[in-house]
């Protein structure tokens, strides 16, 4: 996810992901793309927004490495 060969969660051997069918994951994507505005990511599945928050937070962590990104972040907040 995010450009990570791994995923910070288990899953089974050949899941798809679960929580949602193929055809509701269908019916949710063409409805974004027809709608007239929205978010640039949609996000599928009632376990996707718990999945993203985890992944962003450890590309976060990984970035705090840098002692250049708190100091950015720290000077867009003014």
């Amino acid at each position: 996810m995010f450009g990570s060969l791994t995923v910070p969660w288990q899953a089974a051997e050949g899941a798809t992901g679960g929580g949602i069918s193929p055809a509701e994951a269908a019916a949710a994507i063409l409805a974004h793309v027809d709608a007239p505005e929205g978010p640039l990511r949609l996000l599928v599945g009632e376990d996707a927004p718990g999945r993203v928050a985890a992944v962003l937070e450890q590309r976060r962590a990984d970035c705090a490495r840098d002692p250049r990104f708190d100091a950015g972040s720290a000077a867009e907040r003014g």
